[in-house]
């Protein structure tokens, strides 16, 4: 009988601060799963046309040294990690696309170290979140704005709308929850502004705000019981909030170890690949981000 090798963890570097977080919750991540780690490094040329003629063997060796040291740090932090390598020519997205076919899980830093590096999600990261074909994670600095948040105990976050990918993002945040040994905190939020177009009396509007949270409570409760049975070791909580779902997201976020959201949910334009909410997340998230596309 054949035997397959497991998928690696597969994360891209570039010798930027954020690709080494990136490649951090990398190791962390195959270490605690026994999964193989892939390490990619992709060679651009800076120009709107690519060709591999425009890659010269001196171009090559003067990027060695970003897998060099990526590899030597793997080597010193998790010397028991089977890894491996490769340094491709052409844009990072075309690369990184062909290699998450085969893996686990594509991870990488918010921002490289291109022109556009200030911005909030470089445009690599987006476009892996949008088109790879396996969980795609962004890792992000913390910032000043994210010390003195340490106080509450790490959880996995996940948001659930009752859509068939955050059904999806729900199996991934279980399995994530019990192998970091975290609580998982199930945030369904509602805006509850759409009920002033009905003018109801504050008594009336009231009744149905606690009906239309006990319904959203019950939906997700009930999304959740077969991953509870399969993950009895993860303590859950199920959030129902009246806020924007990406602000009650980012806001948990302070907190978490990640956050999981699924490409899409039940309010995205129909045929968009990355919905608002879930691009809204990957942009402000105080932690890494699980972004969860349809299977295929």
């Amino acid at each position: 009988m054949t035997t397959h090798a497991p998928a690696p963890v597969l994360v891209g570097i570039d010798g930027s601060d954020h690709s080494r977080k990136a490649l951090d919750w990398a190791i962390t991540e195959a270490r605690g799963r026994g999964l193989p780690l892939h390490l990619l490094h992709a060679l651009e040329t800076g120009v709107a046309v690519w060709s591999p003629m425009m890659a010269t063997p001196a171009d090559l060796g003067d990027q060695r040294w970003i897998l060099e040291s990526s590899l030597n740090h793997v080597h010193a932090v998790a010397p028991e990690l089977s890894v491996t390598s490769v340094i491709t020519t052409g844009p990072a997205s075309v690369a990184l696309d062909k290699a998450a076919a085969e893996a686990d899980t594509l991870v990488l830093g918010a921002r490289g170290r291109g022109v556009l590096a200030s911005i909030l999600l470089g445009s690599t990261s987006l476009h892996a979140a949008t088109h790879a074909p396996c969980p795609v994670v962004v890792v992000r600095d913390a910032d000043e704005e994210d010390q003195g948040h340490d106080r509450l105990p790490r959880r996995v976050v996940v948001g659930f709308d009752g859509s068939h990918l955050s059904d999806d993002a729900l199996a991934y945040a279980f399995a994530a929850a019990s192998h970091r040994q975290r609580e998982l905190d199930i945030v369904m939020a509602w805006n509850t502004d759409d009920l002033a177009t009905y003018q109801l009396v504050p008594t009336i509007a009231e009744e149905v705000r606690a009906a239309a949270a006990h319904h959203r409570r019950e939906l997700a409760a009930a999304a959740a019981a077969p991953w509870s049975d399969k993950y009895p070791d993860v303590e859950v909580n199920i959030d129902v909030v009246a806020d924007a779902p990406a602000q009650a997201l980012i806001d948990r976020s302070f907190h978490a170890d990640l956050v999981v959201v699924g490409s899409r949910g039940l309010g995205s334009v129909r045929g968009a690949l990355l919905g608002s909410v879930s691009a809204e997340v990957l942009r402000h998230a105080h932690s890494p981000v699980a972004v969860i596309r349809p299977a295929g």
